[in-house]
């Protein structure tokens, strides 16, 4: 063990005396959690705990992991709970919406995705936002999407104000 990892482990322990109400779980292939890429996590009103990975979604209650693999494209980059109960879900080639209860969950595809720009069509989104109005904000590789209940709206920020890497995507935050 090298000096790194014996004053994480330290600082670590320290943390859990001081906070004993908080408790470190490592969650692998191991114990059911079959892709370790995870991009995004989030808690939905029932108290599971979803997980977006490259290898689809996976819901977690607290015991065990269910995997859902039925996008088109299992890269999944968000997953996020709206403050109504919705959950909505970004993978490489569209935006989802989920159908969930206790016993069954589906998965609409209310977006769909494109490698190259097109209309009414997300390319490559990742992350989502909930502004204190309700609205959803969705960036993707070239703008934002802007979801007033079901209806979207694109705002295109154009190709000179978009990086030239593969990881461009808007990120949101709201002023108060």
């Amino acid at each position: 063990m090298n000096v790194r990892h014996l004053i994480l482990l330290l600082f670590v322990g320290f943390a859990a005396n001081v906070h004993g109400q908080h408790a470190l779980h490592l969650y692998n292939s191991d114990n059911g959690l079959e892709n370790e890429l995870v991009k995004c996590t989030a808690k939905d009103t029932i108290g599971f705990i979803w997980v977006a990975t490259d290898g689809g979604l996976f819901r977690f209650n607290g015991e065990s992991f269910t995997h859902y693999n039925s996008f088109k494209s299992n890269y999944l980059k968000w997953v996020h709970c709206t403050s109504n109960g919705e959950m909505y879900i970004s993978s490489d080639m569209g935006i989802y919406v989920a159908d969930y209860s206790n016993r069954s969950v589906s998965f609409d595809l209310l977006l769909p995705g494109s490698s190259k720009p097109r209309d009414r069509r997300v390319t490559y989104p990742k992350s989502i936002f909930e502004d204190s109005k309700g609205t959803l904000w969705i960036g993707d590789d070239y703008g934002c999407w802007q979801l007033d209940g079901r209806t979207p709206h694109y705002h295109n920020l154009g190709k000179t104000s978009a990086p030239d890497c593969f990881q461009r995507s808007c990120i949101f935050a709201e002023d108060n």
